[in-house]
């Protein structure tokens, strides 16, 4: 099944609704609260946004800038912030009557194509919602043409591709421009130790256990980590030269191997070169950076007279790391700049990855059955963490299956790294959020 069917399967629906009931009650108590203080409505922002996916990148953000032009005009008491399923969402108090509160929400919402995102609701403290119905306000516009927006969803007037295109433009490019050439060697050892001590990870090493991989270690893979620099510092010398680069990529399998006797990160060793073989001739210009990277790997299997484990990782290089830069970073950013705990939100990072990469690691060890059960943990791994729930025993319950079943998910921990190493390697000073890592 994929994702897309996934999020409209049964349990969802019931997960959103229990979702929708909880803001309720949140709701209601909001307004004890603001009844007692004085205030005289209440006002509740959150997402606006088509599709499954209810926090894209861009999203906190722009909530963040709302609350700060909203203070002292229509929000006037502390601000209630959170996130769950439905998304981010926040609630505050108002000294306006619910009338001109609602008016004026009105206004904020349309004073910027972006703010089309946003639901300004207005709550009588009776707990009577005022909507623009009741204010003789035209019904808000489709995101992608000049109809009612009840009438586009109802009538499935615009494709899931087209919705999308039109939320991207009005959050703008989810990713930065660029990559720092300094940070990124450093960058992709850091990723990588990160990755390691991620824990649980359901079959992988980590700091509960050595997970479907008996012939690896905590300390053996710290080992293993400590010999990826001078990898990246022989790549960065090559000149471009490709022959060069896939010698020096067998030297660091060979070295690798003779210090631990497994091939620990033989996987992240290729992608990670191609990544910094990539970066190098543009500057680390992220766009340029992934048509290069695509460039580089056909070449490589072109050359290579070994033929990978399965085609999902080919795939993947020889088409730049859609899920990567597509899927996995843009949502990794979206839970960061909604302030998630770095352990939970790099957990969020690998469910996102196991519902997407088609792991060779368990093809190898499942078959089509194991990668299936891939997709659905993940999935369920998702929906755990943005219902907010403590998801830490489920997981470590899982890691106990994964063990005795010997299934494992290499490709997803290559990923799972590189995406934190390119995290690491942003240039800060485009960042406005503060957040790292």
């Amino acid at each position: 099944m994929s994702f897309a069917a996934s999020r409209n399967s049964a349990e969802l629906q019931g997960r959103l609704l229990d979702a929708r009931e909880r803001r309720q009650q949140t709701i209601q108590q909001a307004l004890e609260t603001a009844r007692a203080a004085g205030f005289q409505s209440l006002i509740v922002l959150g997402g606006n946004v088509p599709g499954a996916s209810k926090r894209p990148p861009g999203l906190a953000l722009l909530m963040d800038r709302t609350w700060s032009a909203l203070a002292g005009k229509l929000v006037h008491g502390p601000v209630l912030r959170f996130s769950d399923i439905l998304g981010p969402c926040g609630m505050a108090v108002s000294a306006l009557p619910p009338r001109e509160a609602k008016a004026m929400a009105m206004t904020f919402e349309t004073a910027h194509p972006s703010h089309r995102l946003l639901d300004l609701d207005v709550y009588a403290l009776d707990g009577h919602q005022l909507d623009r119905r009741a204010m003789e306000a035209k019904p808000r516009l489709c995101l992608c043409c000049d109809q009612p927006a009840g009438e586009c969803i109802r009538l499935q007037r615009h494709s899931a591709l087209e919705l999308q295109a039109a939320l991207a433009k009005l959050l703008g490019d989810p990713l930065p421009s660029t990559l720092s050439l300094e940070k990124l060697p450093h960058a992709l050892v850091e990723g990588a130790r990160q990755e390691l001590h991620l824990t649980p990870k359901p079959g992988l090493v980590d700091g509960r256990n050595n997970g479907s991989h008996p012939d690896l270690s905590m300390e053996s893979m710290e080992r293993s980590i400590a010999l990826l620099l001078r990898y990246y510092e022989e790549l960065q010398g090559c000149q471009g030269d490709l022959t060069q680069a896939m010698t020096y990529g067998q030297q660091a399998e060979g070295r690798m191997f003779d210090a631990i006797g497994a091939n620990a990160h033989k996987g992240y060793l290729f992608l990670s070169g191609l990544l910094l073989l990539a970066a190098l001739p543009t500057g680390g210009a992220l766009p340029a950076t992934r048509e290069t990277l695509a460039r580089l790997a056909r070449a490589c299997f072109q050359r290579s007279a070994r033929r990978p484990q399965g085609e999902g990782i080919r795939r993947e290089a020889e088409a730049g790391l859609p899920t990567l830069f597509e899927i996995a970073w843009p949502g990794y950013r979206a839970v960061r700049e909604e302030q998630w705990p770095k352990t939970e939100a790099r957990h969020y990072l690998m469910a996102l990855l196991m519902q997407h990469v088609e792991d060779t690691t368990t093809l190898k060890r499942g078959g089509d059955a194991g990668l299936a059960r891939l997709r659905a943990d993940g999935l369920e791994l998702q929906l755990l963490l943005e219902s907010r729930q403590n998801y830490l025993g489920w997981l470590q319950d899982l890691d106990d299956d994964y063990r005795a079943r010997n299934l494992t998910m290499g490709g997803v921990a290559d990923c799972l790294a590189l995406t934190l190493a390119l995290e690491q390697a942003v240039h800060r000073e485009q960042e406005t959020t503060g957040w790292t890592g």
